[in-house]
């Protein structure tokens, strides 16, 4: 710009601002518009419709609010003298069944968008259905019909095409109505606004059933007798075309409806409904090729005519096989949640919401929102518990707590709702006190305390629990969004449940200590073999923890968040966390069966005693008896690799699999392969269950990590990539502390440093040859161990409610377990591999001569303490590899979270 044009500028600006000063208290506009519609046309001359001129800032977020400018759909300014002078479709041209098929499956296409968009108000007849009226024609067939020849009877429109149409609309409505209860996210999921168009709620559901049954008895009688007359060889199949839509026009709308009624009272019965809509699907499937075009009766522009301030959302259509898939997975995941009304227990509960997050395809925006209406409404679960009832459930099916910690908790929790609008401004003292009764045994005082602190303590954690479940309800980038503020959550519930626990340990010790005297002196020795302090709230909510940890650093997988370059240091800390949580869990079912065995043997004493009492004083002879228990200790699993290979010293969980027990557990630890003993069996069926899942997944996580450290000895795979730097990383230390940002601040367990993790990467100097056979052992025990699993029933394994999706996944981890071998073979056989192998084998044989050297040496000179000593660089050593550097593939065919490892 020249100098002359910037000082015009300027004083334009000027002269501008000194009116606004003058005339502030007038109405007059000071600022005068210029025409730049020549302006435009000049700048955009070279340009082709659809192109757009952008900044370099212009957005994501930009694009999807901005106006598509040329675009016939979006750009309601743009002039279309085709489209004004269009004459308007007319609903009351009669129609044939061939062209109301085509009609009827063009409006599932739309209906099927729903999710996300308004496509079904492209039908002109759900834009203008009650301005059908063909008058009230006889619907027999007359002389007059047979004359006209192919002319089809009104009935097509007003009987059959009406009443299908107001039902798709109506089912629409209901959706919409799901959908504003905002359970799921309007900018990721569905856009709310209907641009004042009725979807006919106010409509009586009733007369909608009945047009629907004149549709249904109309086409049983004329309507067949019609198409028979016309159709000839086709008759038959348009026929069950035609009554396959009205049935499917029917059962859909009332599944809907039945699934949202209020408090989940009719859930159940819509399963049947949604199982007679998949028949139907599958009937329209077979027939929609009979459908003829009808030009006009569909509008794509109609977003022009609609009343809005936005722009509607741009979409791409589904085809008809595509909509059919989709409205068959709709009925499918709506099944899903049916079948879970009434659930069995809190397992059950926890492991189909598990399950619902990692079905494949992902469930609708539609299915995830009916899902977070029925867990959690009106502080009742799946409209059947109390949010309080399940939470205490879940604590007694994990860790199996003294039974009179709960003892009175339906009688505390009662009291607390009555008086809660008066007690929710008090401190914890005062709910205490107010709720307490006064006993004049201190224990007893104590033990009522603690009821009541648990009452307490459940109602904390409704809000950690439910939202956990919740989150599988939503999409997968929100999941993950989310779970990083649940495990900061899980860790506040924690910090709160070590407090109970050390109050509940001062309790026990009272009891133990009035016990012991009033026992003899073999009960107070059996009472001192029982001093294990179980941690019964803590242990429940980092149980909670960790399986939030998991999923959240596993779903990274499923997302794409991770480079392949940082592949290992995900898998090495997933191996941490799955290793602590194996670790806790079995420490909780060794609690759990100890606690069995000895309220066993606790009773027999007493039985015993009771008995020696009994015959001393008939007979006047005391005899004594010694308890005999038989041996209830599980047997230890085989040796597995674990235990032969360390995978470094910086997390307490590196070698969970194989740690041994604490000596003061007094029993061997139980193996997913171990068998539970038959008294303790049915306290410890969930929580062997989720241990049994929990170390599968531990074993392929580190067979995994194992293959990558690996590929990585052999520079097939690098750590520090030469494009590190353009993801705006200083290096690999970077990456690590910002990946696992969100566990920094947790008391337990012991993250994984980065220093930690390079030393777990070098496998302790073992050579590649020697890792992947480690690897295999351990694909060999997960793939052992799932055989195990799957033989199991839904009810022992606690999931009876998604039983079909659980062997599901677990014949895919099979599938990964023996591919991965299969890969780990061919792994075998790779240049660099077998480079390594041979120098390895070199290597050893050179420091056995240099130490039988030196420990001759050292004979000769008398200073046996340096026999031991070995050249420090022989395991780091590396071969000049000769052959070259091969790509790696990752294959996700099997699972979204365990790849199957090759190469190039």
């Amino acid at each position: 710009m020249d100098q002359d044009t910037s000082d015009n500028g300027a004083n334009r600006i000027t002269s501008r601002a000194t009116q606004l000063s003058l005339n502030s208290g007038t109405s007059v506009s000071v600022y005068p518009y210029e025409d730049v519609t020549a302006l435009l046309d000049s700048a955009t001359k070279d340009m082709k419709v659809g192109q757009l001129v952008q900044l370099e800032t212009f957005s994501l977020f930009d694009a999807m609010c901005a106006i598509v400018i040329m675009d016939p759909k979006m750009d309601t300014g743009m002039i279309l003298d085709d489209y004004s002078t269009r004459p308007q479709y007319g609903v009351n041209r009669l129609l044939n069944p061939k062209e109301f098929i085509w009609i009827f499956d063009n409006i599932l296409i739309g209906k099927a968008c729903h999710d996300g968009n308004q496509s079904y108000l492209f039908s002109c007849y759900i834009l203008r259905l009650f301005e059908i009226d063909l008058g009230d024609e006889s619907s027999g067939i007359s002389k007059s019909d047979q004359d006209r020849g192919d002319q089809p009877p009104t009935q097509f429109v007003t009987a059959v095409l009406k009443s299908c149409v107001l039902a798709v609309a109506k089912s629409c409505g209901l959706i919409w109505t799901e959908m504003r209860k905002g359970q799921v996210y309007e900018e990721e999921d569905f856009m709310s606004n209907k641009f004042n168009v009725s979807l006919y709620e106010n409509y009586p559901v009733a007369s909608l059933i009945a047009m629907l049954d004149q549709a249904e008895y109309w086409m049983e009688t004329s309507g067949k007798q019609w198409i028979e007359l016309h159709y000839g060889n086709e008759a038959v199949d348009i026929t069950k075309a035609v009554m396959e839509r009205i049935y499917y026009s029917r059962s859909s709308f009332m599944a809907l409806y039945q699934v949202m009624t209020p408090k989940c009272s009719q859930v159940s019965e819509a399963v049947p409904q949604l199982e007679a809509v998949r028949k139907n699907v599958e009937g329209m499937k077979s027939t929609y090729s009979l459908g003829i075009p009808v030009e006009g009766a569909f509008d794509h522009k109609v977003h022009r005519k609609l009343v809005t301030n936005t722009p509607p959302r741009a979409i791409a259509l589904l085809t008809l096989e595509e909509t059919f898939e989709h409205l068959d997975q709709l009925c499918a995941d709506l099944i899903f949640i049916g079948q879970a009304i009434p659930f069995p227990d809190a397992a059950n509960l926890v492991n189909f919401f598990i399950q619902f997050a990692a079905k494949k395809p992902a469930p609708g925006a539609f299915p995830r929102s009916i899902l977070q209406t029925v867990l959690y409404e009106n502080q009742i679960i799946m409209g059947t518990c109390k949010a309080q009832d399940v939470i205490r459930d879940s604590i007694q099916e994990t860790v199996t707590p003294a039974s009179w910690i709960f003892g009175s908790f339906d009688t505390l929790q009662a009291k607390l709702q009555e008086d809660s609008s008066k007690l929710a401004s008090e401190s914890a003292s005062a709910v205490l006190s107010s709720i307490l009764e006064v006993d004049e045994d201190p224990l007893a005082v104590q033990k009522r305390q603690i009821q009541a602190k648990t009452v307490l303590f459940v109602e904390k954690a409704i809000k950690p629990f439910v939202d956990t479940l919740q989150i599988a309800g939503q999409n997968a980038s929100r999941q993950r969004r989310n779970l990083r503020k649940m495990v900061q959550l899980w860790e506040g519930l924690q910090e709160e449940a070590e407090a109970l626990d050390e109050e509940i340990h001062q309790v026990m010790d009272e009891i133990r200590a009035q016990q012991q005297d009033q026992n003899c002196k073999e009960d107070s020795e059996a009472m001192q073999e029982t001093s294990l302090r179980p941690f019964y709230f803590v242990s429940w909510a980092y149980h909670m923890k960790l399986w939030t940890m998991e999923w959240l650093l596993l779903l990274g997988f499923e997302l794409e968040l991770y480079s392949a370059f940082e592949y290992s240091m995900i898998y090495g800390y997933i191996d941490c966390v799955l290793g602590a949580h194996a670790q806790h869990l079995r420490r909780i079912q060794s609690i759990v069966e100890s606690e069995a065995h000895n309220s066993t043997k606790s009773s027999l004493g007493q039985k015993k005693k009771k008995k020696k009492k009994k015959k001393t004083a008939v007979s006047g002879a005391g005899v004594s008896t010694e308890d005999k228990i038989p041996n209830q200790s599980t047997a230890s699993s085989p040796a597995s690799p674990s235990t032969q290979l360390s995978l470094g010293n910086n997390s307490s969980a590196a070698a969970a699999a194989a740690e041994p027990r604490p000596e003061h557990e007094g029993k061997p630890e139980p193996s997913v392969s171990a068998s539970t003993p038959a008294s303790a069996s049915s306290l410890t069926h969930a929580i062997r269950s989720a241990q049994d899942l929990v170390t599968i997944r531990l074993q392929i996580a580190r067979a995994v990590f194992l293959v990558l450290a690996a590929l990585t000895k052999v520079g097939h795979l690098s750590t520090t990539p030469a494009h590190l730097a353009s993801h705006g990383l200083n290096d690999l230390e970077t990456l690590h502390r910002h990946r696992f940002k969100a566990f920094h601040h947790l008391s337990s367990p012991e993250t994984m440093s980065f220093e930690g993790f390079l030393h777990r990467l070098e496998c302790e100097g073992l050579d590649a040859h020697q890792v992947l056979e480690y690897a295999t052992e351990f694909f060999s025990e997960a793939k052992a161990n799932l055989d195990r699993l799957q033989s199991l029933s839904g009810k022992d394994a606690r999931v009876e409610l998604c039983e079909d999706n659980w062997r599901k996944d677990l014949k895919n981890m099979a599938k990964v377990c023996i591919a991965s071998k299969i890969a780990i073979a061919t792994l075998h056989k790779d240049p660099r591999v077998l480079e390594q192998k041979e120098f390895s084998i070199e290597a050893q044989k050179r420091a056995a001569t240099s130490a039988a050297a030196a420990a001759f040496a050292a004979k000769r000179s008398m200073k046996g303490r340096d026999k031991d000593k070995t050249d420090p660089t022989a395991s780091n050593a590396q071969p000049s590899y000769k052959a070259p550097i091969r790509a790696l593939h990752f294959e996700w065919k099997y699972h979204s979270w365990w790849p199957v490892i090759s190469l190039q």
